[in-house]
């Protein structure tokens, strides 16, 4: 049996929307899905709120581990 993913960050909600959005329009984005749960829990992880995205937050996400 295949785990739900827990969405934890305030972006979330933008997160599976943008990702119903492309599976609607019948784009299978799985290997995205994986990188936006990811960037998800990278979000979360370093306790960045708000919904702005910054050029530091983005590169320091290069460096993160694959979970």
């Amino acid at each position: 049996m295949k785990d739900t993913y827990q969405w934890h960050s305030e972006i979330s909600d933008m997160l599976v929307a943008y990702l119903k959005e492309k599976r609607i329009t019948e784009f299978k984005f799985n290997l995205q899905e994986k990188y936006l749960k990811r960037f998800d829990n990278y979000y979360d992880r370093n306790g960045y709120s708000d919904i702005r995205l910054t050029k530091q937050m983005t590169d320091g996400f290069g460096g993160t581990p694959y979970y």
